[in-house]
């Protein structure tokens, strides 16, 4: 049976990194929570919205409160995402955003088409 190397990467379906912790087949990670791990009832924000930017600068501890505060803020002021008004795809405001400018139907769509050759150009493996 094929096991990935303690340390591999794989793209999730929410717009993460997760990474390989141990050698059993479930000890995975979300890549942010291992750079900064998060106290119970923290949790990690990416400042630039981007949840594949996983470096220590971008990433921020603040309570559960204060992460919802912020992102509440930011649909009261009109922001569909932090750094888009709409989808960069299809231009809707009315799907949720997902990740990487985009709805949750277009960041589907995305990964179909991009696959893993993106993803590891993107984590600088390609």
């Amino acid at each position: 049976m094929y096991r990935r190397p303690i340390g591999s990467r794989s793209p999730t379906g929410d717009g993460y990194i997760r990474v390989k912790i141990g050698p059993r087949h479930d000890d995975w990670r979300h890549e942010h929570r291992v750079v900064m791990p998060a106290p119970a009832g923290m949790v990690v924000h990416h400042r630039n919205g981007d949840g594949w930017d996983n470096r220590p600068e971008n990433l921020e501890l603040m309570t559960q409160a204060e992460h919802a505060r912020l992102h509440q803020q930011e649909r009261i002021e009109g922001r569909w995402a932090l750094k888009h008004d709409s989808c960069v795809d299809c231009g809707t405001q009315a799907k949720r955003h997902l990740s990487h400018g985009l709805c949750t139907t277009c960041y589907q769509r995305w990964q179909v088409r991009r696959g893993t050759a993106h993803y590891q150009r993107k984590i600088g493996q390609g």
